[in-house]
């Protein structure tokens, strides 16, 4: 994937009250012995106060929304 890319529709399948996107990227398609990369997201903004996040990842729980 490169920057700028989208990754996928957000949907609302499963248990879930509200569409969300599972993202995990790791550096290899053999589950066993793959190892997790890090993945940073931006811009954004919060929607509990609407403050714009330029790069970084969301803490656990907290909504965002594309700028």
């Amino acid at each position: 994937m490169t920057a700028g890319q989208q990754p996928a529709e957000c949907g609302g399948s499963g248990n879930s009250t509200e569409p969300h996107l599972h993202l995990q990227a790791t550096d290899s398609l053999d589950w066993p012995s793959a190892s997790g990369i890090a993945v940073e997201l931006g811009p954004s903004r919060r929607v509990a106060d609407g403050a714009v996040v330029e790069r970084g990842m969301p803490r656990t729980g907290e909504r965002i929304a594309s700028v």
